[in-house]
């Protein structure tokens, strides 16, 4: 029984070193011997994977052509399974005319809202210089119909002065011919008193004395 059991044994240890030979060959190609002083006992505790390993001496891109080098992917358990890079999506004519358009379209935009700013800015000018000019008009008409105003009083005034003045001329002359209507009148009635009244004797012999 005993023997049995060491027998089994040491078949199952050979058999496990035959395992530990084949992983180490797979994983280290170049070296398909076992280390002489690398036990069993070492490599049934710390089985050797690929998974851990990583290489930094391997640059991540191809110095020359810039593109992604192939990467071995860790579960396949050092196989290393090649993945070739997406080729690069070329530039063709209708895509250089599209982005030719869209910078044509931005350009011509950036144009337009330039031309729209001094449009505006020159409204505006023309808006203050119209305000400006209709505030003048305003002023100068104000001016004008002040002077026109002042000149109808003054003509106002001149007329009513003259109106006063005939007035008191006319009034004078009616004055004067209304006395010398009255001395005539007193005249006329005088003379005929006279002419009406008996001569007296210094009349008479006046009168005789004139015939002879």
């Amino acid at each position: 029984m005993k023997k049995s059991l060491e027998r089994r044994r040491t078949n199952e240890s050979g058999r496990l070193s035959k395992e530990t030979e084949k992983l180490v060959s797979i994983a280290r190609p170049e070296d398909s011997t076992v280390r002489p002083d690398v036990g069993t006992a070492d490599l049934i505790a710390h089985p050797p994977t690929t998974t851990n390993i990583e290489d930094t001496s391997r640059p991540a891109r191809s110095i020359l052509t810039l593109q992604p080098l192939l990467t071995i992917d860790p579960k396949d358990k050092g196989k290393g399974v090649l993945e070739e890079p997406k080729p690069a999506k070329k530039m063709t004519i209708s895509d250089l005319d599209a982005a030719q358009i869209a910078k044509d379209a931005e350009v011509a935009r950036l144009v337009y809202e330039k031309e729209l700013v001094e449009l505006e800015r020159e409204k505006e000018k023309r808006q203050r210089t119209k305000e400006a000019s209709k505030a003048a008009i305003v002023e100068m008409y104000d001016e004008v119909q002040a002077g026109i105003e002042a000149d109808a009083l003054f003509a106002a005034k001149l007329q009513q002065e003259e109106r006063e003045e005939y007035t008191i001329k006319e009034r004078a002359k009616f004055l004067t011919e209304i006395i010398t209507a009255q001395r005539k009148f007193r005249a006329a009635q005088r003379s005929i008193e006279i002419k009406s009244r008996p001569p007296t004797k210094s009349q008479l012999k006046n009168l005789m004395m004139t015939y002879l």
